[in-house]
């Protein structure tokens, strides 16, 4: 058996099977990068969206706790002035818990949610909860709403 006396003079890797490598695997971290950023996208989504479904939850358990209070609201609502009172201390007629509880509710929605505004209508024996809030805090992205809409019966 003969062999080929260039094989037999090769004793290592050449500088072009290592360019080739490292091009391989640079493109795979990229892509694992990419992947990345668009989970951590997805995943900022969904907690937003989450945040969203327990504030409107909130609401609901609050209008329950007052039935006798027309808690409607719409996106360009502004809350009434309350007095210092806190009604988680203090007595409260069921007025005052309504602008307590709105207000407290538009306070954790400012908070938790990027430009978070929500609307509420009451029919019947159900209120119709609707939030709107900006998904991308990135200034180099397109700003885009989300919205949650959940009707409750009460």
């Amino acid at each position: 058996m003969q062999l080929n006396h260039s094989l037999l003079n090769q004793t290592g890797t050449g500088l072009i099977e290592i360019m080739v490598a490292v091009l391989i695997i640079s493109v795979s971290l990229l892509g694992l990068g990419a992947l990345l950023n668009a989970s951590l996208q997805t995943n900022q989504a969904a907690y937003a969206r989450t945040t969203a479904a327990t504030l409107i939850y909130d609401v609901a358990d609050r209008i329950r706790a007052n039935p006798t209070q027309d808690y409607s609201v719409n996106l360009t609502y502004t809350p009434p002035e309350t007095e210092d009172t806190s009604c988680e201390v203090n007595s409260c007629s069921p007025i005052q818990m309504r602008n307590y509880d709105i207000n407290q509710w538009l306070q954790l929605l400012q908070t938790n949610l990027t430009n978070g505004d929500a609307s509420i209508r009451m029919i019947g024996e159900s209120a119709i909860i609707s939030m709107v809030w900006l998904s991308s805090s990135d200034p180099s992205e397109e700003d885009t709403n989300e919205s949650l809409q959940i009707q409750v019966n009460i």
